[in-house]
């Protein structure tokens, strides 16, 4: 019997999401729980608030108001909720609603209310084994996958028969996609990376040039490798990689990379508080950061690079303050 594909969430990822997952099926089931999303797919054939000028074919689309409704019509699904948000929505419903069920995230994060990475999220509290679970990670803008740029996705999981099972779903003349088994590296990579991303983004905020932002990404990338090393000294990382590396540069770099955005406001002198309002969306760097130092306690100092942005975001510092502390690390460092 042909799988019957869902896909939970209405943001950015998820939207693009929808769209690949379009252009591949003939149908999917998609959950769209905000009423006002919701009209405006079904009247306008967009997303209104997010990625509004990507119009969809509604004769392959299957519109639900409910998890409820839309979980029990699908064997697969693709779930690209903030991380920070995760919990509060999938804790409303029963999770007898998930058995049997294959799960895909497209999501970038920790929950803080466990203080766990999704992978162990939905093995512990939702029950899902691993053997049915699998991530969608890697350096990938929703922005540009729904202009069809080339982009490499890392599809993570300890199942291979999970990669070919979702391969289908995904594959598309401009998404790369590879296989990766290393599911807890690559979804705490793709948490620091988003911490890392806000530190980046101070120094840009603050008129530090490329020049100084180059030893600072090439020392963070060390950084990023001992972090690694510290969850699994059995494994040697290549950072070098993709997912792991890749991931970093497009965050710390990109226009469109939210935590960098955040971070330029924090390095220019404005507020916390009004550099969250500011942005709009959510910066799952900023819930990550806060999470991750409560997973690692005093172990937090071990890296120094997320040690300032963790002072920033709990407000025992200020960014520009801690600027000097971002030099004297680099100065330090014998080459």
């Amino acid at each position: 019997m042909k799988k019957q594909v869902g896909l939970i969430g209405y943001g950015s990822m998820a939207t693009a999401l929808a769209k690949v997952l379009t252009d591949n099926l003939d149908k999917t089931n998609w959950i769209i729980t905000n009423s006002e999303v919701l009209e405006s797919m079904q009247i306008r054939n967009h997303n209104f608030k997010y990625l509004p000028y990507v119009d969809f074919d509604l004769n392959k689309i299957n519109l639900f108001s409910t998890l409820e409704s839309g979980i029990a019509e699908s064997d697969i699904l693709f779930i690209s909720i903030p991380a920070a948000f995760l919990d509060s929505v999938l804790s409303k419903i029963d999770k007898s609603f998930f058995k049997n069920k294959k799960i895909v995230v497209a999501i970038k994060g920790l929950i803080p209310e466990k203080n766990l990475p999704l992978h162990k999220y939905f093995e512990q509290v939702i029950g899902i084994p691993l053997t049915d679970y699998l991530a969608i990670l890697g350096p990938s803008h929703a922005e540009e996958i729904v202009m069809e740029h080339y982009t490499h996705l890392s599809l993570v999981s300890k199942n291979p028969e999970m990669y070919e099972t979702i391969y289908p779903f995904l594959d598309s003349y401009f998404l790369h996609l590879e296989y990766d088994e290393n599911i807890e590296l690559a979804e705490y990579a793709a948490v620091v990376k988003n911490i890392y991303a806000i530190l980046t983004g101070m120094c840009i905020g603050y008129g530090l040039g490329d020049n100084f932002l180059s030893i600072l990404v090439t020392n963070i990338a060390k950084e990023m490798k001992d972090f690694l090393k510290y969850l699994k000294s059995d494994v040697d990382v290549d950072i070098l990689q993709p997912i792991y590396l890749g991931d970093l540069l497009v965050t710390a770099y990109s226009q469109f990379s939210r935590n960098r955005s955040f971070g330029i406001l924090l390095g220019k002198g404005y507020s916390l508080e009004y550099s969250k309002i500011e942005m709009k969306q959510t910066v799952e760097g900023y819930y990550g950061t806060l999470t991750l130092a409560n997973i690692l306690g005093k172990d937090i100092n071990k890296f120094p690079f997320i040690s300032i942005v963790y002072r920033v975001i709990s407000e025992q510092s200020q960014a520009r303050r801690e600027i000097n502390n971002i030099v004297k690390i680099l100065w330090e460092i014998k080459y």
